[in-house]
C-alpha cells in the first residue's frame, strides 16, 4: 500500500513538473530547446537584434553576438541527445547549398568541386547546460544557419536599399539571382 502510494506520489510530482515547465514557456528537454533554437536561426531570428531576442532566453550566451557571414541551408535533422548529468550533447546535421559572407559574397556549394569553405552536409554537435533548472544551448556559437527564403528577403532588402552603380549593388544583385534560382523563384 505504502510503496503504491510512493509510486502515484512520484507520477504525480512528474507530471505536476512539465505541466509547470510548459507553463513557464520553458521548454523540458535539451531536444526542445535546441529545436527552438533551431527553428528561430532556420527562420533568420539571429540576422537582427529584433529576432536576437527571441534567441537570447534559449541561451547562456553573456552576449549578443553580431554576425556578417550566414551558411544557407535546404534544412537540418537533429540527432539524439546524448546526457552526462545536466549537460547534453546533440548533433546536427545541416543541409548546405551556400555561404554569404559580408551580405556581399556568395558562394554555392559545388558537388565536383567542394570548397574548404563548407561541404553540403555540416555536422554542428551544439552542446546544452541546465541553468536555473532550465536547459540552454551552450555552443558552439557558430554564425547563422538560415533558409534560402530568408536569405532571399534579407539580400533583396538590401539590394532594394542600394545604389544602383554601386559595386555593393552589383553584388547584391548576384546573390538575390543565385538565391532565386536556387528556391525556384526565378
Amino acid at each position: 500500500m505504502l510503496r503504491l502510494l510512493a509510486s502515484r506520489f512520484l507520477i504525480l510530482l512528474v507530471v505536476s513538473m512539465c505541466v509547470l515547465s510548459i507553463a513557464g514557456g520553458q521548454a523540458s528537454t535539451p531536444t526542445a530547446v535546441l529545436n527552438n533554437f533551431l527553428k528561430l536561426d532556420f527562420d533568420g531570428a539571429r540576422l537582427d537584434s529584433d529576432g536576437f531576442k527571441k534567441v537570447f532566453p534559449l541561451t547562456d550566451w553573456k552576449d549578443a553576438p553580431g554576425y556578417d557571414s550566414s551558411v544557407i541551408v535546404r534544412g537540418y535533422k537533429v540527432g539524439p541527445p546524448s546526457l552526462r548529468g545536466a549537460k547534453a550533447t546533440i548533433e546536427v546535421t545541416y543541409d548546405v547549398v551556400g555561404f554569404i559572407g559580408g551580405n556581399t559574397m556568395w558562394e554555392a556549394y559545388n558537388e565536383k568541386a567542394p570548397t574548404e569553405t563548407f561541404k553540403d552536409q555540416v555536422r554542428v554537435p551544439y552542446e546544452l547546460v541546465t541553468k536555473n533548472g532550465s536547459w540552454k544551448v551552450h555552443g558552439p556559437d557558430v554564425g547563422p544557419h538560415i533558409s534560402v527564403d530568408v536569405a532571399l528577403k534579407n539580400e533583396e532588402a538590401l539590394l532594394a536599399g542600394s545604389t544602383s552603380d554601386s559595386d555593393e549593388h552589383k553584388s547584391y544583385q548576384q546573390i538575390v539571382d543565385a538565391l532565386r534560382k536556387l528556391s525556384g523563384k526565378q
